[in-house]
């Protein structure tokens, strides 16, 4: 069940997957144990689906018990525990609870940051997401600061043109522009502009909203 509800994810069934992961963790859950390594795999896949699915209440439940699951039998900083605590602040940011997810997005930053270094991808994915919470929260300080050390590492690691990076160029020109930074909120607009014509095209959404 686990693999069929897994393919159906990634085909982007998302309606299909839920039900048959649901299955398959109930399964797990009822056999295994709802610590079991197993059983936590197909829950943080459930709270994935559900995540996408913007079922954002059912979701949390799931990548909380799943977090709190791994990092009982696996430990805070295993690298899969921060994979669980990753979707449960990003899922938190989409349901609005800022706070919470600045809270818990910061953990995971400084955990991954010790794991995997600065640089590495999930590291600096955790570090957008926290930049983002911040500039919910209105404090475009310290999101232009992780907005900033994310492009730069993203910039170094992806290559200056890609799609991550220049996301993060955009989020950034707008945390400079809240802070009536203008001239160098213009400057990142204008360097996303060039970049997303180039890479995407002068008619791609993005590219629009950038302009």
């Amino acid at each position: 069940l686990w693999w069929f509800g897994t393919a159906c994810y990634e085909e982007k069934k998302y309606e299909e997957a839920e039900k048959i992961l649901y299955e398959c963790y109930e399964s797990k859950k009822n056999v295994f144990g709802e610590k079991n390594i197993d059983t936590l795999i197909a829950q943080l896949w459930l709270g994935m689906t559900l995540h996408v699915e913007k079922k954002y209440e059912k979701a949390e439940k799931m990548l909380y018990e799943c977090y709190e699951g791994r990092k009982e039998t696996l430990g805070e900083k295993h690298v899969k525990t921060l994979n669980a605590q990753l979707w449960l602040g990003s899922n938190l940011y989409r349901s609005k609870k800022y706070g919470e997810a600045e809270k818990m997005l910061y953990e995971c930053f400084e955990s991954k940051k010790e794991v995997l270094g600065e640089k590495h991808e999930d590291t600096l994915s955790t570090q957008w997401w926290l930049g983002m919470a911040l500039y919910k929260e209105k404090k475009y300080e310290e999101a232009e600061k992780k907005l900033y050390e994310c492009y730069e590492g993203r910039k170094e690691t992806l290559g200056e043109k890609h799609e991550d990076t220049l996301s993060t160029q955009w989020r950034l020109g707008l945390a400079l522009y809240k802070e009536k930074k203008y001239e160098e909120a213009e400057k990142k607009f204008y360097e996303c502009y060039e970049g997303r014509k180039e890479t995407l095209g002068e008619k791609h959404e993005d590219t629009l909203s950038t302009q």
